[in-house]
């Protein structure tokens, strides 16, 4: 949407961001988001001209969109990404595609990206105290494994102190423990909290979780 101007603005380097973010947490090869990341680092959009970065990602495309199309799925997305990737391919090995001077930057994209994020500061408001479950759990004072073994308690502070890492810990072990409880709106809305309150601070992480949160419509109204 961004990249075109699609419903929204156009912000081309705001789109290469998102597929950016996106690439780093796929856990598959997806030949349309490799060959939109190769068009980008060949003509410069959002980032810095790399064309070997192009190249790289472009072999990822080919082989993908050749891959589906050698099982038969012939979707016309499919044959359209595979004819561009053959393209740009062909102009960029016969030195086609014009340098781009170096003088790009991200920062004002960064900064539209949290001012987003801080904007919604509304949809989660700090949690109201005591929570039931929550006083439990600070009571039993739990040795939590994940990511390392430590005591709960220790954890919480941490993230009651602003720490980015361990507010994203708190949030996921605190989903984990009560998700499948009957009556679990309150530790539910701090887990929202924390995770958004992580995700301000720049966690990626938290903000994949919190965005995966509202797409599967999991305790939230």
């Amino acid at each position: 949407m961004y990249f075109s101007g699609k419903f929204v603005e156009q912000d081309q380097d705001f789109a290469f961001l998102l597929y950016e973010m996106s690439e780093a947490f796929a856990k598959d090869r997806y030949p349309s988001l490799a060959l939109r990341l190769a068009e980008c680092y060949c003509y410069g959009i959002g980032t810095y001209q790399d064309l070997d970065d192009a190249v790289e990602y472009l072999d990822i495309a080919l082989e993908e969109y050749e891959h589906y199309i050698g099982m038969h799925i012939e979707l016309k997305m499919y044959k359209n990404g595979l004819s561009r990737a053959r393209k740009l391919l062909k102009l960029i090995k016969n030195d086609k595609i014009p340098v781009i001077p170096v003088g790009l930057t991200m920062e004002k994209h960064y900064e539209t990206y949290f001012e987003f994020l801080y904007a919604q500061q509304d949809r989660f408001p700090e949690p109201h105290y005591p929570i039931e479950m929550l006083e439990q759990l600070k009571k039993e004072n739990p040795i939590v494994t994940f990511p390392e073994k430590r005591e709960f308690n220790t954890m919480l502070s941490h993230a009651e102190a602003g720490d980015e890492y361990d507010m994203y810990n708190l949030a996921c072990d605190c989903m984990m423990r009560f998700e499948n409880e009957p009556s679990n709106k309150e530790i539910m809305n701090f887990v929202r909290y924390y995770l958004y309150k992580s995700a301000c601070a720049g966690g990626e992480y938290a903000l994949v979780m919190l965005a995966s949160i509202y797409e599967e419509g999991v305790h939230v109204e």
